[in-house]
């Protein structure tokens, strides 16, 4: 616009529609700033370990009488932990507002000179939607949609 003042440039018109649509542009953005930070319901993606106040819960459950390896979570983020021989079950949460997620869960024995008995499951809000069995490995998947 100063340029046309100057006579430096012409077609006011496009100088115009520039600045325009540049500010539609700030307040277009500066409402969505506003919307999703006052809001929004709640964060997305999944969380692990689980948050309070998700409106979803899962649950990886493994047994591994000889101890195992574990990952678990989804696809795009998985934690690994290990667990000693025990009888006991092993347990990871996880939760999430809205969205769809491939959970997995995958435990092998750390000693495959060792007959190791491994069982995976993986709850989503207290149902069961992946179970599995095996002697040095057990893999469970289940989609969240």
């Amino acid at each position: 616009m100063t340029k046309i003042k100057k006579g430096e440039a012409d077609k006011k018109g496009m100088g115009i529609a520039g600045l325009a649509l540049s500010i539609a542009g700030l307040l277009a953005a500066g409402g969505l700033l506003v919307y999703t930070s006052f809001f929004a319901t709640g964060e997305s993606g999944l969380h692990i370990p689980a948050v309070a106040g998700d409106k979803n819960t899962v649950e990886f459950v493994v047994s591994a009488s000889g101890g195992a390896t574990i990952r678990f979570g989804s696809l795009n983020d998985q934690r690994t932990e290990t667990t000693p021989a025990s009888t006991d079950e092993w347990r990871g949460t996880a939760s999430f507002n809205s969205g769809d997620y491939l959970l997995t869960v995958t435990a092998d024995t750390r000693n495959s000179s060792v007959s190791n008995q491994i069982a995976c499951t993986i709850l989503v809000n207290g149902q069961k939607v992946a179970e599995n069995k095996g002697q040095t490995i057990a893999l469970c998947t289940a989609g969240t949609g």
